[in-house]
């Protein structure tokens, strides 16, 4: 069970993980708006380089695979378990006792993981803008956008969810 005065701080945590998460997912909409005035501003007609379509559409499966991969392997049970001995970015609060400062070095590494794997699907709306700027027409990039909405939707932040699993998984103090 977890103590009330990390809940509270978890909570903050959280507030935080979704602030990113949805920053991420605002971000979208926008390369999708500069791809448009990129194709759309764009004077004569320009010819795309031939590979640049399939590279990019590569280089998405790839980050697609990779964050997805990512996710699942982040959190299993054994990682969840191994999670707290990890080193932390910020010390461990003094105020909390022992299980509760294990649990909050959990949070950390959820909300680590949960960022780098979101990095990995924003990527590939970033991928729809180049296409715009390497003279393909707009339409051509609305798949890589919809595509990291997607992802990006699918795999919101869970770090509550995530720490209280880690609970129910991690012995006794």
């Amino acid at each position: 069970m977890i103590s009330p005065p990390l809940r509270e701080r978890l909570a903050k945590a959280e507030r935080n993980a979704h602030l990113i998460w949805g920053a991420l997912m605002l971000a979208v909409p926008l390369y999708g708006f500069i791809a448009w005035q990129i194709a759309s501003t764009r004077g004569a007609a320009q010819t795309p380089p031939a590979l640049a379509l399939p590279a990019l559409a590569l280089l998405t499966v790839i980050d697609l695979v990779v964050g997805w991969i990512w996710w699942r392997r982040s959190f299993t049970d054994a990682a969840l378990r191994r999670a707290p001995d990890r080193p932390t970015s910020t010390p461990l609060p003094a105020d909390l006792p022992p299980r509760d400062q294990r649990l909050f070095a959990v949070s950390q590494y959820v909300q680590s993981r949960q960022i780098v794997c979101s990095a990995f699907f924003e990527a590939v709306a970033i991928y729809g803008v180049i296409l715009a700027i390497l003279g393909h027409p707009f339409a051509r990039a609305l798949p890589f956008l919809a595509v990291a909405l997607a992802a990006l939707a699918l795999h919101r932040p869970r770090l509550v969810e995530m720490v209280e699993r880690a609970d129910r998984l991690l012995p006794p103090s």
